[in-house]
């Protein structure tokens, strides 16, 4: 008996289906890959760069492959890795150790495109990086006890203050909760000092520049 023979349509699908299933494995090994490094492994660079081209000379002069088979997971991967690392950072850092390393990964994330992905993605990528762990951790990183914003003031903590500044700075609403914090804590101490001067006149004592 002759083996049946496929149509030129069902060989055309078949192929899809086999490369589906190739991409699907490759990308796959990609993300994993680059949770190994954001863990600190050492991994292979150079492979995930010729894989990366692979996907983009698929496209035929445009990118569709590339972000439809490896951004958009790799996003939707990088949100879910870094929702769990602000559950972790939260619960055990204080806000200035918490900021440090906010400033590291999203330095990494940088370099991880200019490494071995396509330069489109930096913008992306960086975007869930800042949604994830500085614009969803802000106000309870300003408001917590022992290390928040008015902490930094009271403290006069300038480089934790400043690097809190450039951080937020990178959300479109970021500076808003830190300046209503920095108003009433400038506030509070004006009005400490106007009754501290007043409590001295009351008591008999000369005024005093």
């Amino acid at each position: 008996h002759s083996l049946p023979t496929l149509s030129e349509a069902g060989l055309r699908a078949f192929k899809e289906h086999i490369y589906d299933e190739i991409k699907g494995d490759a990308t796959e090994a990609i993300l994993s890959l680059i949770n190994q490094e954001r863990e600190g492994t050492l991994i292979d660079k150079t492979l995930i760069k010729t894989i990366v081209e692979l996907y983009e000379k698929i496209g035929m002069n445009n990118l569709e492959s590339y972000t439809l088979d490896l951004e958009v997971p790799l996003l939707t991967s990088t949100r879910e890795y870094y929702s769990k690392k602000r559950e972790e950072w939260i619960a055990s850092d204080s806000t200035p150790d918490y900021l440090i390393k906010a400033e590291k990964v999203l330095e990494e994330e940088k370099t991880r495109v200019h490494d071995y992905l396509n330069p489109s993605s930096e913008s992306k990528l960086l975007k869930v990086v800042e949604e994830e762990i500085l614009q969803k951790a802000e106000k309870t990183l300003l408001e917590k006890e022992g290390s928040g914003c008015r902490v930094l003031l009271e403290n006069d903590k300038s480089e934790d203050l400043q690097r809190m500044y450039r951080l937020f700075l990178r959300l479109e609403h970021g500076l808003p909760p830190i300046a209503s914090i920095v108003e009433k804590f400038i506030s509070e101490k004006g009005h400490e000092i106007v009754n501290q001067r007043q409590a001295r006149l009351d008591s008999g004592e000369k005024d005093k520049n």
